[in-house]
């Protein structure tokens, strides 16, 4: 019995070490618009991106969103990204953050890679931003492909409409 009752304690603390991903979400103003019904991905050329796309696509479908080939309310841009696990920071840049890392040896316990998923939104007739999703995954294994369900639903956490209003970002 004692042995039994130790499995299921070791089985719940694996579980609460399983990687889960870090998220933001936010709308920015005027936000998505309320009438947006419609939408066209637009995918990063990489393979990961690609697959990417169809997991966000899915997902917008099971938001209430339908796919349009001419006259999308929305313009979705996916993209992909997997770097091995590494000491350093991301920099604020005018089109994406920089990774800038430390020199000399790092050696890391587990290793791994950091996968993340930016889904970005924008009005098809304004061209403007109207809502921006991040998620990362750190893991030990497996490649992105793996990971894609995961970070599409922390990306993607509901209805952009209802998404937090954060500042727009700065055009540069």
């Amino acid at each position: 019995m004692k042995s039994l009752a130790f499995v299921l304690a070791s089985a719940g603390l694996l579980a609460g070490c399983a990687a889960r991903p870090v998220a933001t979400a936010a709308s920015y103003a005027p936000g998505v618009p309320a009438s947006a019904r419609s939408f066209a991905v637009n995918a990063a050329a990489d393979d990961d991106s690609k697959a990417a796309a169809r997991q966000v696509e899915a997902r917008l479908r099971q938001l209430g969103y339908a796919p349009a080939a001419s006259n999308p309310d929305l313009l979705v841009e996916v993209s992909m990204a997997e770097r091995a696990r590494g000491v350093g920071a991301f920099t604020p840049g005018c089109t994406a953050p920089d990774w800038t890392a430390r020199s000399g040896k790092k050696w890391l316990m587990g290793g791994g890679t950091v996968q993340t998923l930016n889904v970005r939104v924008l009005d098809a007739h304004t061209s403007a931003p109207v809502y921006q999703g991040s998620a990362s995954l750190r893991a030990r294994s497996g490649s992105a492909e793996e990971h894609i369900a995961v970070l599409t639903a922390a990306a993607l956490p509901g209805d952009p409409r209802q998404a937090a209003t954060a500042p727009a970002p700065s055009r540069c």
